[in-house]
Parts: C-alpha cells; sequence; structure tokens
C-alpha cells in the first residue's frame, strides 16, 4: 500500500483498497489493543511508505512495570481560559523577530509521501480555503533514516539518507507560497543505523553488547552527551534548508522490550533532567536559526507523577521547547483511564481528559510552554471517521487549546475536518 492523501468525503477505490489493506495488516500483526507494556511513540510507516502498527502503543497501561503512578480520574475543572493564573499560551510563547506563532492545523507526512510531487500538488489543492495551514514531515525517522541527501558528513558515512525527496528547498518553497507551515519531524534516540555503525553511542545491555527493543532496533544512548551531536546537526540542516519548526520525537529512553537488562545509565541527576539538557542543548545550538523547537511526548506525562522511566517528565519539560505535542490518541489509553471504561470509543471525553490534566500542572507551574497534541486520525479496534476526529478536535477547542496534528501512518486522513475559511489559510509569510 502506497501513502496517499485523499479526501474521504470523495470516495475512490484506490483509497477502499488502501483502507481494507491497512486493515489487513492491524488485523495480521494481532493490534487490536496496545501490548501490555509497550509503549512505542506513534503508530508507524515503514522505510517504503506501507503501516506498520507493531508499535500502536502510546500509553502506559497503570499494571505495567514501566508505568509510573497515574492520578485517579480528574474532577470537572472549567474550561482552560477560565483557569486562574493562566494566560493565552499563544501570547506567551517565545516570539522571533518579526514573527509570530500560528495556530497551527496540520497533517503528517512521510518523507516518501512529501516527495512525491503530485501528492503534495493534490493535497494543496484539496485543502485550499480551509484552516489547514502546517504539515509534519519526516526529515529523519524511526527507522534512522533522513528523506533526502544530507550534507551531515556522519549521515553519508553511515549511509542514512536517501534521496524519498529530490529536491527538499523546492518543496519547502512551494509550501511558503501556499502559506503552509512546516515542521520537520526527527526522530531523536530510536536511531538502528547511527547505533549499529557507531555501538560505542549506543545503549548497552548487562553484557556490554548494544541493546535492542523487542522490534530489533537498537538505540542510542541519551546519557552520551557525543550522541546528541547528530540529530541535532540534522536539525540545523533541516532549519537551514528552510524548515520553519524542528520537532524532536523518541526524545527519551526506551520503554518497549527488554529494559530490565539495560545497563545502568551515566545519567546525571536522572533520566528526567537528561532529556531536558538535551532539548535546551538542541534549543542553544538551534537559536541562530529563527526556527520554534517542540517535542513528542507520551499522553499520559500529563497525568503519571514520575518520568515513567523514559525521562519524560511534565515539569522538566516545560521551558525547554516552545510546544509540547502530547500524543493523546484515545485507541492508546487503557480501559480505566480518566475513569473512563472504554477510551478508544469515547474520543471527546478521553482527549478532554488528558489535555485537561497537561492545563493543571501547566498552569500550576505558570508555564509559557505552549500545547499542541497529536490526534488520531487511524482506526485500531474502533473505526475512526471524520466524526470521531472532529469530536477529538472539538474536545481541544472547548479547552481553549486552539492547534493540533493529526496522525495517520499511511497519510490517509479525513480532510473534512478542516473547516473552509473566507479569509484563507493563516500563517502565510
Amino acid at each position: 500500500m502506497k501513502p496517499r492523501c485523499e479526501r474521504r468525503g470523495k470516495p475512490a477505490l484506490g483509497l477502499v483498497i488502501a483502507g481494507g489493506l491497512f486493515v489487513l495488516a492491524v488485523a495480521m500483526l494481532g493490534v487490536a489493543r496496545p501490548a501490555k507494556g509497550a509503549v512505542p511513540d506513534h503508530v508507524h510507516v515503514r522505510a517504503d511508505g506501507d503501516a506498520d502498527v507493531s508499535g500502536s502503543g502510546g500509553s502506559l497501561p497503570p499494571d505495567s512495570d514501566q508505568a509510573g503512578e497515574v492520578v485517579p480520574a480528574l474532577a470537572p475543572v472549567p474550561p482552560f481560559p477560565q483557569l486562574d493564573r493562566v494566560i493565552d499560551f499563544e501570547q506567551r510563547v517565545e516570539r522571533r523577530p518579526g514573527r509570530q506563532p500560528i495556530e497551527v492545523h496540520g497533517l503528517y507526512l512521510t518523507g516518501y509521501t512529501a516527495g512525491r510531487t503530485g501528492t503534495i500538488d493534490r493535497l494543496l489543492r484539496e485543502l485550499h480555503g480551509t484552516s489547514f495551514n502546517a504539515l509534519v514531515i519526516d526529515v529523519k525517522n524511526d527507522a534512522g533514516r533522513i528523506s533526502y541527501r544530507s550534507d551531515v558528513p556522519l549521515a553519508r558515512e553511515i549511509g542514512a539518507d536517501v534521496d524519498w525527496i529530490a529536491d527538499p528547498e523546492g518543496l519547502l518553497a512551494k509550501l511558503r507560497a501556499e502559506g503552509i507551515y512546516s515542521i520537520a519531524r526527527i526522530v531523536v534516540f530510536k536511531d538502528p543505523i547511527l547505533a549499529r555503525k557507531r555501538p560505542d553511542l549506543a545503549i548497552h545491555d548487562l553484557s556490554g553488547n548494544p541493546w535492542h527493543d523487542q522490534t530489533g532496533a537498537a538505540w542510542l544512548d541519551p546519557s552520551n552527551r557525543e550522541a546528541w551531536a547528530y540529530p541535532v546537526a540534522l536539525a540545523q540542516e533541516a532549519a537551514g534548508k528552510g524548515f520553519q519548526e524542528i520537532q524532536f520525537d523518541y526524545v527519551r529512553f526506551p520503554s518497549d522490550g527488554e529494559t530490565k537488562e539495560i545497563a545502568s545509565s551515566g545519567a546525571t541527576g536522572g533520566k528526567a533532567e537528561m532529556i531536558a539538557e538535551f532539548l535546551r542543548y538542541a534549543r542553544e545550538k538551534l537559536e541562530p536559526y529563527d526556527v520554534y523547537l517542540s517535542a513528542d511526548i507520551f499522553g499520559l506525562v500529563g497525568t503519571v507523577t514520575d518520568d515513567m522511566g523514559i525521562g519524560q517528565n511534565l515539569e522538566k519539560l516545560l521551558g525547554a521547547v516552545d510546544y509540547l505535542c502530547p500524543m493523546v490518541y484515545p485507541s492508546h489509553y487503557r480501559e480505566g483511564n480518566y475513569g473512563i471504561e472504554d477510551p478508544e470509543a469515547q474520543p471527546y471525553a478521553t482527549v478532554r481528559a488528558s489535555l485537561q490534566a497537561y492545563q493543571r500542572r501547566m498552569a500550576t507551574a505558570d508555564s509559557a510552554t505552549g500545547l499542541r497534541p497529536w490526534l488520531q486520525d487511524f482506526s485500531l479496534r474502533v473505526h475512526y471517521g471524520a466524526a470521531e476526529v472532529a469530536a477529538q478536535i472539538k474536545a481541544a477547542t472547548d479547552l481553549g487549546i486552539k492547534e493540533f496534528i493529526l496522525w495517520n501512518p499511511a497519510n490517509v486522513y479525513d480532510t473534512d475536518v478542516f473547516g473552509r475559511e473566507e479569509t484563507g489559510r493563516p500563517g502565510a509569510e
């Protein structure tokens, strides 16, 4: 199945076939619900663009040995703008000279999809005049592949770059001309290619060999500062090519696989401090490039009271980036999370409860960090169409959260959720 961006409001034979193959892939892999204890960041796509739902977690089951202490169901709170001591996050995000943050209404694309000129042109035509105004594009995916030919010496040395996007500068110029805000997604510490080529940078097991997660992938060691330089160099290159924001994913320690076999890390001050320090380091290195910085985090980060063993602690992340992007996919929560019997079947209630948890703690911290959730536009056990996606968007907007990004691993989206706008797309420069 090749990824495509089509309007579900206009059925097509190819789309029906694509959807059927996606469902079949899910069934064959046995992923009807997240595997107990497995907590990957997103539903994935393979290098050829096909869906790979082998990692479809995103929240931690309360009984997992990796789980933090989960706060019980939250008491009702007023809508976010009415909370005491809170100012609109958008007004508090650091402004760069001559620019203002925009209200991102975006989609995720793999590098493979983004490099297909016909697909991009069709998407832009389809969504012209709607509230859609941003694309998150893979620059480095969780397989370690860079979507275009890189000038970063280490990337060439290890053979990580491919030519899915033949002309990245041309693509970004086209997006800018159309008023589309461009976000470069860079997977940080899950990097099977570099970890294999440079085992001295990898996480090791108790025997001193590179450790592998349940998918067989090796990871870079977040406590090894030498491993920081590579993803940051790729971020600098992406910024230099014209991306307006850098978004780090897998900015954490591993969660799935035999994590008890991981040798003790040298993380001074704990894992959470190490992850926050990496983001502060990246921000400093990216300062000359006039880009915003964001980080993808697990949905339950706003609810648990520790770092879940992966180094993602909300209070420590605040201020390290401009935006936090929690993956609040309803399908990734377990029965009973937030007191909801079936979170996957209740997208509005689940997203609202999860985001309220973030708002409580961010307000208490008087945070100037923006909150931009990832929302679910894919189906696992429960079918998700335009109504379910719209319900999640409404849950965010009812809380005063104006931004969102949709995730679908095959890049097949319910584009009807982007309302028509008389004034066209916001954010055009």
